[in-house]
This record gives structure tokens, C-alpha cells and sequence, in this order.
């Protein structure tokens, strides 16, 4: 119940919401795009759109997350 208790949840609120977006980009990265490329090459059309939805959804995900993050980060003082 000190004066930094709140900084210190409020840094582990960033590394979890940081450690999130991480696994977020790694499934991206090394799931999604090696698929997005497969199918393009293959010109199957609707696989590679359905790919690149899911990243776009990824994506759309991380920048809320990042953010979620700075409000956290600038906010937080005044919790």
C-alpha cells in the first residue's frame, strides 16, 4: 500500500500487454505469412484472402493493444 504500488501494477500491466502483442506478431509472422505466401504463389485466391483477414484482424488487435498500453502508461499515474 505504498506510493508505488500502483506504478509497479502499472508496469506489469504494460509487460503483460507487451508479452500479448509479442505472441500476437510471432503467430503472424511465422503461421499466417508463410501461409498468405503459400497460397498467393499457388494463386488460390480465397485462401490467401482468408489469411489476410486474420492478419488484418492481428494487426487491428495489436495496434488497440499498443494503444491500450500508452493510456496505461500516461493514465496511470492519476489511478
Amino acid at each position: 500500500s505504498g506510493p508505488n504500488d500502483s506504478g509497479m501494477s502499472r508496469v506489469h500491466i504494460m509487460n503483460a500487454i507487451g508479452l500479448v502483442m509479442m505472441a500476437l506478431f510471432i503467430y503472424l509472422y511465422f503461421v499466417l505469412y508463410p501461409r498468405l505466401k503459400q497460397a498467393v504463389s499457388a494463386e488460390s485466391w480465397p485462401e490467401g484472402a482468408k489469411n489476410l483477414d486474420r492478419i488484418r484482424m492481428i494487426v487491428t488487435t495489436n495496434l488497440i493493444l499498443g494503444i491500450v498500453t500508452i493510456i496505461v502508461a500516461q493514465a496511470g499515474r492519476y489511478w
